[in-house]
């Protein structure tokens, strides 16, 4: 296996999921970035460019601080600091932002930290969505509902005007009736009080009696109206008229409309009068009131005038104006809020009428909201959708403000109902294309952690150093079973490069295409390791903030790597073995069913065997893990693979270390060779290391101090292990993280060495 072509297919597999990435972004409305902890762009799409007015060029690089608009600079700066302190997500914030051109936008701004494989915070990331459009929409729309209530208020208080008007002539009609029908003779205190025109005519059509207002409209002194003639107060060329309606009220008792009438300068004036006839002394009279039409016509224009301003706005908002008798439940609607909620009228509609076509689930928030808009002087707002005949669902906003009658308590509810139904689904539409690009960014960002890792394992270790007899035969048998699906089972002691073999069957097999996932069963805790595996959903146990795939759902199509098997939680092997039967599992805290396309690959330096006798390993487990073993031999049993190997570590740390080492003395080199390695080509690569730096021109190597008198041969894996261990235990002082410490001498993580030294009963001692 080369170097070259292993390291460019994983190039060139991270380039076509970037590309991919890319390309996603690229296509979608809303604008995109990523920013360091400084402020400086490193990355955003198209649509970012176009919501904000600067070119690629000039938004490359730049910090956010250094565009227009410094007072907006700092309130963005304030968010990513709230985003930075508190480590949780910011879904939506309202920004003021300043474009290029000296314009101002609205911006809706999400953030969310970006981390490195530490979890250490890196950068932010996020997406800009403008809203202009829309918060100048619904300010126009808020001006609409200013407008439209204004005229409802006119509308009312002119209705309540001629209300007034009316009811005052209806009182003094019933009060005239009734005292005419039940007395004789005429009281001149209630003709007095009457604030109308009020008269009696004998048969004669003479005028007998009058008010003191009927003077005032009409100009005559009581003198000239004394006997005066009826038909002398109209036209001639009306006379006839008159005449038929005074002789209709002296027949049938009622009067219609007098709308010739004139006063004594000549002017004319619009009367509506009624008479009654009535006897009085065995002789006919008649009796009536007359109003002034003149004012209450012009009312009742302007009001037929208003109210079809105020139906012309409404319908150019596409708005339907309702208004509740807070009493009754009675609704009075126009047409157009009929056709929003889906209502063919039938006789009088009421409040509970109307609720029967609202959702279900939107009912009692409607009735709440009733309820709180008629306890409140503000414009209350609700959200609400409505079932419509044909089965589909339409959503509503409706406005509503409370009106207070004459004794100051609220008597109706007077509101407007517009349709938002294509704004919810233009919303719905949105939050499923984030939340698709989030997943597909979560997919693609674990795939590249992957890839990057992948190529970097590649460069470090880009082939396997020897020429021994052990090595080849191991390499033929990856070889051989790298084109089948098999499960793999590497088996050899701490630090034989059991992982580097791991990598070589993949990139083997058919499924190279595809990064090979790794997970260190001794490096994560027992609580941790089942979602780390399997995944998990938002709120499974305390932590999970969000949900999680797991490393199977993540290799599927792919391999997994599983180091360090024999550190596997006994709970874990059941629910291990069944994902390797049948090829399925659900993440923690779901019951849905997930299932994978993985091919396994598991090592370890234990004795499966003896774990399963000690039963500390389940023994089905181990028999289908156990179809294809391979054994890494130790470096003591494979001396002549040494000097390839010492050359191989010399040439990488000289580009690390920017050295050149010309030579390795004879001396060196054998005593290297006579060394049994206990911590194998780890504890080589270490010895080498630590000698590359102190050399020169010439590799000075010297073996641990530790020697074969010094230490006995372990022939058990574990004895062996627990040896090694304790002498470098032992000679950094039980010293065990840090530079120096024996976690960095043997090559392992803190965590993992400090597992091992509870697995091999290792007791931390003070000296």
């Amino acid at each position: 296996m080369k170097k070259t072509s292993s390291n460019k297919k994983a190039e060139d597999a991270l380039l076509a999921c970037e590309q991919k990435s890319n390309t996603i972004l690229e296509q979608i409305e809303d604008g995109y970035y990523e920013v360091d902890l400084n402020g400086r762009i490193t990355f955003f799409n198209s649509a970012l460019t176009r919501i904000l007015g600067y070119p690629s060029d000039e938004l490359r690089g730049k910090s956010y601080r250094d565009l227009k608009g410094s007072k907006y600079a700092r309130e963005i700066f304030a968010i990513f600091n709230r985003v930075y302190r508190s480590g949780k997500p910011l879904k939506s914030e309202e920004v003021e932002v300043v474009r290029k051109d000296g314009s101002k936008r609205t911006i809706q701004l999400s953030v969310s930290l970006m981390r490195d494989n530490n979890e250490a915070p890196v950068g932010f990331r996020g997406i800009v969505r403008d809203i202009t459009d829309i918060r100048e929409s619904q300010f126009e729309v808020l001006q609409l509902k200013d407008h439209l209530e204004k005229l409802v208020h006119e509308r009312t208080e002119k209705l309540r005007k001629a209300n007034r008007s009316l009811k005052k002539e209806i009182e003094v009609r019933k009060l005239a009736e009734e005292k005419l029908r039940k007395e004789t003779q005429f009281a001149e205190d209630v003709i007095e009080a009457i604030p109308s025109i009020f008269y009696v005519f004998d048969k004669n059509l003479r005028l007998v009696k009058w008010n003191k207002y009927f003077e005032q409209v009409l100009g005559y002194s009581p003198q000239e109206l004394a006997g005066f003639y009826a038909l002398d107060f109209y036209r001639k060329e009306d006379a006839k008229s008159i005449m038929e309606k005074m002789q209709e009220a002296f027949t049938v008792g009622r009067a219609s409309t007098y709308s010739t009438g004139l006063t004594k300068d000549g002017l004319g004036i619009p009367f509506f009068l009624t008479g009654v006839r009535t006897v009085i002394n065995d002789d006919y009279y008649m009796v009536g009131v007359g109003i002034d039409r003149a004012d209450l016509e012009q009312a009742l224009k302007a009001l037929e005038e208003s109210e079809v301003r105020l139906s012309l706005a409404a319908e150019s908002a596409d708005a339907g104006l309702w208004s509740l008798d807070i009493s009754t439940g009675r609704i009075l609607t126009t047409p157009k809020a009929l056709e929003l909620h889906d209502v063919v009228r039938e006789g009088e509609l009421t409040l509970e009428g109307l609720l029967e076509v609202i959702h279900p689930k939107d009912r009692d928030n409607v009735r709440q909201a009733l309820q709180d808009a008629m306890q409140s002087s503000n414009v209350s707002r609700i959200e609400y959708r409505v079932k419509l005949s044909d089965g589909g669902i339409r959503w509503l906003v409706g406005l509503g403000r409370p009106h207070s009658g004459a004794a100051g308590e609220p008597d109706r509810l007077m509101g407007v109902s517009i349709d938002i139904t294509d704004r919810k689904l233009m919303e719905e539409q949105l939050r499923d294309r984030l939340n698709e690009i989030e997943r597909l960014k979560e997919q693609l960002e674990k795939e590249n952690v992957y890839l990057r890792e992948e190529v970097k394992l590649l460069f470090e270790h880009s082939d396997i150093v020897g020429e021994s007899e052990a090595i080849r035969q191991v390499l033929v048998n990856a070889e051989q079973v790298a084109p089948t699906d098999s499960t793999v089972l590497i088996l050899g002691e701490t630090g034989t490069g059991k992982e580097l073999f791991a990598r070589a069957i993949h990139n083997m097999s058919r499924r190279s295409e595809r990064p090979l996932v790794t997970v260190n069963c001794a490096s994560l805790p027992p609580t941790l390791i089942e979602s780390e595996l399997f995944g998990r959903e938002k709120g499974a146990f305390t932590g999970a903030m969000t949900r999680m795939a797991g490393r199977f759902e993540t290799a599927d199509g792919s391999s997994l790597f599983l180091d360090e098997i024999g550190e596997l939680p006994f709970e874990l092997q059941s629910k291990l073995l069944r994902v390797l039967e049948t090829g399925t599992f659900e993440r923690l805290g779901s019951t849905k069913t997930i299932h994978v396309n993985v091919r396994l690959i598991a090592a370890t330096n234990r004795d499966l065997a003896e774990a399963v006798k000690e039963g500390k390993f389940r023994k089905d487990l181990y028999y289908r893990l156990n179809v294809f073993p391979i054994v890494i031999p130790p470096l003591r049993e494979r001396t002549e693979d040494i000097p390839a190997l010492v050359w191989a570590f010399v040439r990488q740390y000289e580009k690390e270390l920017g050295k050149c080492i010309e030579g390795i003395p004879q001396k060196s080199m054998k005593s290297l060779i006579r060394y049994p390695w206990p911590g194998n080509i780890r504890e080589l690569k270490n010895v080498i290391e630590r000698a590359m730096i102190v050399s020169r021109k010439t590799l000075d190597v010297v073996p641990p101090a530790a020697s074969l008198q010094e230490e006995p041969v372990h022939h058990n894996l574990k004895d062996m292990e627990r040896s090694h261990i304790l002498a470098v235990l032992k000679s950094t002082g039980w010293r065990i993280a840090g530079k120096g410490g024996a976690a960095e001498k043997i090559g392992l993580k803190r965590t993992t060495l400090i597992s091992k030294m509870k697995v091999l009963g290792i007791k931390q001692q003070k000296y």
